[in-house]
C-alpha cells in the first residue's frame, strides 16, 4: 500500500458518517418487535409519517409538534428519534411520560424490544443486568450521551442536568405543577436553553378543546395537515368524516374551509364515493399548512395534525366510524 493509499483509508475511517433523515434511518435499520405490534419486521415509512420524522432531522427545525389520533404516528415518532439519535447524532435526552408506571411500560416493552432488535442500537446501549452498564431500567446511557424516562409529576427529573432532546408524550394527561416547581413541560423545556441544535417533541391526541396543551401547541406552530388528491376530481383534501357504512362522499360544492369528504347524507351525494380501498390507494399525499392546499417550508419549527384516524392503514372505517345523518 502506498502512502497515498495509507492515508486515504485512514481518511475513510475517520470520515463523518453520511447524512440520513431519520426516515431513511428506519427504513435502512429499524426492525418492528414482535412486542410493538401486529406488524413485525423491518419498519417501512408509511407517506403521511415521513415528514413528521424528517423535521427531526431537519437542522432547521427545533420543535415538532404532533396532534393527532392514537395508534397512528406519535409513539413510533419517538422510537425512531430516539434510535436514530443514540446512532447517528448522540446527545442527553429526556423522555416525560405521565406516571412512573408509563416510564416503567415504555422502557420494557417499547424501547427495550426496538434496542434488542435493531442491530445499529444493540451494542450501543448496555442491557441493564450486565455488571459493568450504569444502565437501569429508566436510564440509558450510550457513547456519546444518555437516555432518561422520567414522569410528570417528578421535579427533580425535569429539572436536573441539560438535555439536548426532549421528548414529552400525551402531554394533556400530565398535571397542571410537578410539585410546587410548576409546568412539568416549562421545567423540561429549561434544560435545553444551553443546546443551539436542541429539538423538541410534543405529542399527543387532542382532549378538552381549549384546555388541551397540544391544542394550544400545536395553534403556536404551521399547522402542517396531510392532504391527499381525490381520486375523483384531484383536488387537495384532508381526510375527515367517515359514515357509519365505511363510505364517505365528495361532494365537489363547499366552502374554501369545508373538509373535502364529508358525513352529509350519502344519498344526496352529486360526486363519487370513498371506500376503504380507495382510502388505502390514495394515501401517498403531502403535508399542507392549515388554510392552504400547497406544501410550505418551516425555519424553525413543524407541526403535523392527522386528528381524525381515517388515514391510518392499522383501522378499518368500520371501526372509526361517526353516526349516519
Amino acid at each position: 500500500m502506498t502512502a497515498d493509499e495509507l492515508l486515504n483509508s485512514k481518511m475513510r475511517a475517520w470520515a463523518p458518517p453520511p447524512r440520513m433523515t431519520v426516515s431513511e434511518w428506519a427504513d435502512r435499520f429499524r426492525f418492528l418487535s414482535p412486542e410493538s405490534g401486529a406488524s413485525a419486521g423491518r419498519w417501512h415509512t408509511l407517506p403521511f409519517q415521513r415528514e413528521i420524522f424528517d423535521a427531526f432531522s431537519d437542522p432547521a427545525v427545533h420543535s415538532i409538534v404532533v396532534m393527532s389520533a392514537t395508534q397512528l404516528v406519535k409513539t413510533e415518532l419517538i422510537l425512531n428519534c430516539i434510535g436514530y439519535a443514540i446512532d447517528r447524532d448522540p446527545g442527553p435526552m429526556l423522555l416525560i411520560v405521565f406516571r412512573d408506571s408509563d416510564a416503567d411500560t415504555f422502557s420494557k416493552i417499547r424501547l427495550a424490544p426496538m434496542i434488542r432488535d435493531t442491530a445499529c442500537l444493540r451494542g450501543k446501549v448496555l442491557d441493564a443486568k450486565l455488571a459493568r452498564t450504569t444502565s437501569t431500567l429508566n436510564y440509558k446511557s450510550f457513547p456519546g450521551g444518555h437516555l432518561t424516562i422520567a414522569a410528570s409529576g417528578s421535579p427533580g427529573n425535569l429539572s436536573a442536568l441539560p438535555i439536548r432532546y426532549l421528548f414529552a408524550d400525551e402531554i394533556d394527561k400530565y398535571p397542571a405543577s410537578a410539585g410546587s416547581e410548576g409546568d412539568p413541560i416549562s421545567l423540561a423545556l429549561k434544560r435545553t436553553s444551553t443546546y443551539w441544535n436542541r429539538k423538541v417533541v410534543l405529542a399527543c391526541s387532542p382532549t378538552i378543546d381549549s384546555e388541551s396543551r397540544i391544542q394550544k401547541a400545536f395553534a403556536s406552530s404551521d399547522q402542517r395537515e396531510y392532504f391527499v388528491s381525490c381520486h375523483a376530481c384531484g383536488e387537495s383534501q384532508m381526510l375527515a368524516g367517515i359514515r357509519s357504512n365505511g363510505i364517505t362522499a365528495c361532494p365537489r360544492k363547499r366552502t374554501a374551509r369545508e373538509p373535502h369528504i364529508t358525513s352529509a347524507n350519502i344519498a344526496a351525494r352529486t360526486g363519487a364515493t370513498w371506500s376503504a380501498g380507495t382510502r388505502s390507494r390514495t394515501a401517498g399525499g403531502r403535508p399542507t399548512r392549515h388554510s392552504t392546499a400547497w406544501p410550505v417550508s418551516t425555519s424553525r419549527s413543524c407541526a403535523r395534525r392527522g386528528k381524525g384516524s381515517a388515514r391510518s392503514p392499522w383501522i378499518s372505517w368500520s371501526r372509526k366510524t361517526i353516526p349516519s345523518n
